[in-house]
């Protein structure tokens, strides 16, 4: 997982394929872009998804 282009530390995923994770970026007034990338496994076909967040106080 990638934070603007920052690594991140790894997550586990649960059995049914979800995960969380806690994360502060430095600068509050960014839209950071999160990248999350599965490398797949002898069931699951690799996989990456990328989302930009907003923060609002």
């Amino acid at each position: 997982m990638t934070r603007s282009g920052v690594e991140l530390p790894d997550v586990k995923v649960s059995r049914d394929g979800t995960f969380t994770f806690r994360d502060t970026p430095p600068d509050w007034n960014t839209y950071p872009q999160y990248v999350v990338t599965y490398a797949g496994d002898a069931q699951h076909v690799p996989g990456t998804a990328t989302v930009m967040v907003e923060f609002v106080d």
